[in-house]
């Protein structure tokens, strides 16, 4: 397809080398170092989001706070050809730099969900004091889709070899992650001289191990869809916070 989502007009010599990618073309104009004004007109985004929050505030002893938020990020910005763990960006100039859309094919099938789109994410958190031991466990649990991404393939054309998205990004998503934290504190006082604050932090309880990233996305791959990048494993960090004077 060209820059205005228009069929790519091919010639019948081309048909039999492309009969498996349709919308694939050669590139006849030069390579250029960035889009123009008028090229960045097919850059565009629909971000749809609703929140809807519950909180209990502190009192009795404990308090707790929860939201949910549904949202739809789709579109095509520079960064729609990225990979699963690629960021998300709108710009083609650093600091972030990108060559997506000087080649045309690059916009077969772009046009889906932008690689930051959630769709669900749930969190919950909440802290009590256990009595009469001065004692503050609080707990923050989080649950929120993975990131989109999609199918694609290495094609050799005459300007060169060129990844195409066989799908629209969303096609495929990475697992949802689902992390728990937990603090216990503990406040011991020294008069007018302050006090400490003794921390034991539990990251990850469940220890969710979720892919964040994987070995390629071409579809012809023997790695294809494997993951190598994952959350980080269950860890346990200690702290103490001196606060001087009362």
């Amino acid at each position: 397809m060209d820059r205005r989502r228009r069929p790519v007009r091919r010639t019948n010599a081309d048909v039999g080398r492309r009969s498996h990618f349709a919308g694939v073309q050669p590139q006849q104009s030069p390579v250029r170092s960035s889009l123009s004004v008028d090229e960045s007109r097919w850059i565009l985004d629909d971000v749809q989001r609703s929140r809807d929050v519950v909180e209990k505030r502190q009192s009795h002893g404990w308090q707790a706070f929860g939201s949910y938020t549904f949202s739809r990020a789709y579109g095509l910005q520079p960064s729609s050809g990225a990979t699963a763990a690629g960021p998300q960006v709108s710009t083609v100039s650093p600091p972030q730099p990108s060559t997506f859309g000087r080649d045309p094919n690059d916009l077969t099938n772009a046009t889906g969900r932008l690689p930051n789109d959630r769709p669900h994410m749930l969190r919950v958190m909440g802290s009590v004091d256990v009595p009469r031991t001065g004692l503050v466990i609080a707990a923050n649990l989080q649950r929120f889709s993975g990131k989109p991404w999609a199918s694609t393939a290495l094609v050799t054309l005459p300007q060169g070899a060129v990844r195409i998205l066989l799908e629209p990004r969303g096609s495929r998503r990475l697992s949802s992650q689902s992390p728990l934290d937990v603090r216990v504190s503990k406040k011991i006082s020294f008069g007018e001289l302050g006090r400490i604050e003794l921390l034991v932090d539990v990251l990850n309880v469940f220890n969710d191990s979720a892919e964040e990233g994987l070995a390629s996305d071409n579809l012809f791959s023997a790695n294809f869809g494997q993951p190598t990048v994952f959350m980080d494993p269950r860890r346990v960090m200690f702290g103490v916070r001196l606060n001087l004077g009362r």
